[in-house]
């Protein structure tokens, strides 16, 4: 059975983008569908059709260590339907 751990990457590669003469790279975005805003598209993933930002993926991983077995599609469902209190980490 394939799980999410074993989708991420060994090393995440990205950065701060490099300064050109004194002006600043635009940064990259990306739209989280877990909690439906723009992010920076470093740390960005995709799993299956959606894309979680790096705080999402914590969320989903650690309900799936946590015994959830579900789909990056459930969780968003979940975090949109009123149950993102089930998935928050502790600050």
């Amino acid at each position: 059975m394939v799980t999410p751990f074993d989708q991420i990457p060994a090393a995440l590669s990205g950065g701060p983008a490099p300064h050109a003469g004194g002006v600043e790279a635009p940064v990259e975005q990306r739209y989280c569908d877990g909690c439906e805003r723009a992010v920076a598209a470093t740390g960005c993933r995709r799993w299956e059709r959606y894309t979680l930002c790096a705080r999402c993926q914590q969320e989903y991983l650690a309900a799936w260590a946590a015994g959830r077995r579900m789909s990056p599609g459930q969780y968003i469902r979940d975090k949109r339907f009123g149950e993102s209190e089930t998935y928050r980490l502790p600050d």
